[in-house]
């Protein structure tokens, strides 16, 4: 039995579409450039980033979405990491669009469930559970 027999035999769908691209058996492999929280914050710096992955081909972008005060205890690290590397949501949403402009799918990792309300008016294509 090839890769693909196997493939299809023990997976419940042969294909599924993520935003205007189909994943699966026999179709090009899916690029997903993790941009997580590299941006520091900086919508402009995250909008080099998104740049970068259409340039070299990635099929999407994953972003990390996190309301720092409702996940971590103020004065941890933590805390401080993602309290610096917030957008906004008027950032998240322009983002997005730029990032589809470039035929680029957006998504993020979301943190909690406030964020996924939030996120949700962007219309990702699918979300990352945070590990």
């Amino acid at each position: 039995m090839n890769t693909d027999e196997l493939f299809e035999k023990c997976s419940p769908c042969s294909s599924f579409e993520f935003g205007q691209r189909q994943i699966g058996l026999g179709k090009p492999c899916f690029v997903i450039a993790e941009i997580g929280i590299n941006h520091e914050g900086e919508a402009s710096t995250c909008a080099r980033l998104i740049e970068a992955a259409a340039a070299s081909g990635a099929d999407a972008v994953k972003l990390q979405t996190v309301d720092p005060n409702s996940n971590y205890a103020v004065g941890t690290p933590s805390h401080t990491l993602f309290a610096k590397s917030c957008l906004s949501y008027s950032d998240m949403d322009g983002l997005f669009r730029y990032a589809r402009e470039l035929n680029v799918e957006p998504f993020t990792t979301v943190g909690d469930l406030k964020t996924l309300r939030a996120i949700q008016g962007l219309e990702p294509a699918g979300y990352k559970v945070s590990s």
